[in-house]
């Protein structure tokens, strides 16, 4: 066993120093501690503030070059659509001008028919003749055909026989 030592003043005057100099450096430690959090706080609060505030001006010129990609390329499909407008127009204006040029060429084509049809009806007088009958011979096939003179058969036979291509009505 140990033999009990008793306590003295000296040792508790010690032993109060020590306990005090132990809760200064305890206390010192966490003001340590404290301020290096501040510290640490301030400068990562700062640094958030850096890179929004970055963040912020990196979106901003992004936005903005964005925007005149998207304003070029409105003036340049605005111009196309000027340009295909102004083609519209142009198809418009000729195809409109190619039909008043076959309507008058049409008109013209049908002036000269007319004319042409009444210098025409003023017809000269024909001789009037008369068709011999054929001749059937053995080996033909047997179609009975008459002998009509051309008088007989009306105006329309007759202009007919003489040009079987043209209609004279």
């Amino acid at each position: 066993m140990v033999p009990e030592r008793r306590i003295t003043s000296a040792d508790t005057d010690v032993l109060t120093r020590t306990l005090q100099l132990a809760q200064k450096a305890a206390d010192e430690a966490i003001a340590e501690a404290e301020r290096k959090a501040r510290e640490l706080v301030t400068e990562s609060e700062a640094k958030a503030q850096a890179l929004v505030s970055d963040a912020e001006a990196n979106a901003r010129r992004i936005a903005e070059s964005e925007r005149r990609r998207l304003e070029d390329e409105i003036r340049r499909l605005s111009s196309a659509r000027d340009a295909l407008v102004a083609d519209v127009d142009a198809l418009e204006r000729f195809e409109s001008d190619y039909r008043d040029r076959m309507k008058g060429a049409i008109q013209h084509a049908l002036t000269t028919i007319e004319s042409i049809a009444v210098s025409r009806a003023e017809r000269p007088d024909v001789h009037e003749i008369e068709l011999p009958a054929p001749v059937i011979t053995p080996d033909a096939p047997t179609t009975a055909v008459e002998s009509v003179p051309l008088s007989d058969r009306g105006d329309e036979s007759e202009a007919s026989a003489q040009h079987p291509n043209e209609d004279w009505s």
